[in-house]
């Protein structure tokens, strides 16, 4: 079974998850977590601080919420602090600030009274791109741009979480499923590179809502 069929699987069941929804809670997020690039071919990059906040849903079908999906409209920069020893073109650190609209959709699996799986996926647009240079260019190379980069990133999404009252902490490992460069100008830096980032997020729901029975 290849990925693409996974997540239309996982759609699927999330979907049905949702339609047969009598609960639902509505509120916010917030967190942070350690972001780089992986899979770089030109470069090494090292972790960097990744902040993020939203809004955020839940969908059960009971209060005990055994089964429930998650999803929610979130602001997230992700990047990397990059090494390159390019002859004739760069020498020097670059530090990526990579700032997305995201919206992951997940299902969370509990397990006793607090504990919960959380596994799904994420499409992200990307609002805005900056860099600090930390270092020399050369053979008439020059500063990446905006459209260097990918419009639209995706990835999957695993982890676990506690929940507390009227809300949750998560620990979620998010893993970019595409390369982040969109021209060959950027493939010279980040040829292969995927956006992974480790996060711990506090969500706080306000009071829940019960579906009128039909």
């Amino acid at each position: 079974m290849n990925i693409r069929a996974l997540y239309l699987l996982g759609l699927l069941l999330i979907s049905t998850t949702i339609t047969m929804a009598q609960h639902s809670s509505l509120g916010f997020r917030f967190g942070g977590g350690l972001a780089t690039f992986n899979a770089m071919d030109s470069g090494s990059g090292s972790y960097r601080f990744s902040p993020t906040f939203g809004l955020a849903a839940k969908f059960s079908n009971s209060l005990r919420e055994t089964v429930s999906v998650q999803t929610e409209l979130n602001y997230i920069m992700k990047g990397t602090l990059a090494s390159y020893g390019l002859n004739n073109v760069y020498l020097g650190d670059i530090r990526f600030n990579l700032h997305y609209l995201e919206v992951p959709l997940m299902l969370n699996l509990k397990m006793g009274h607090a504990f919960h799986f959380t596994v799904g996926g994420y499409g992200a647009i990307l609002l805005a791109a900056d860099y600090d240079y930390r270092g020399t260019f050369s053979g008439g190379w020059g500063p990446l741009q905006r459209g260097d980069f990918q419009d639209f990133d995706f990835g999957s999404v695993l982890g676990f979480g506690f929940g507390i009252p009227r809300g949750s902490i998560q620990f979620l490992w998010k893993q970019g499923l595409q390369d982040i460069s969109g021209t060959q100008t950027a493939d010279t830096f980040l040829a292969g590179a995927r956006n992974s980032v480790f996060m711990v997020s506090f969500t706080r729901y306000f009071k829940p809502r019960r579906r009128p029975s039909l």
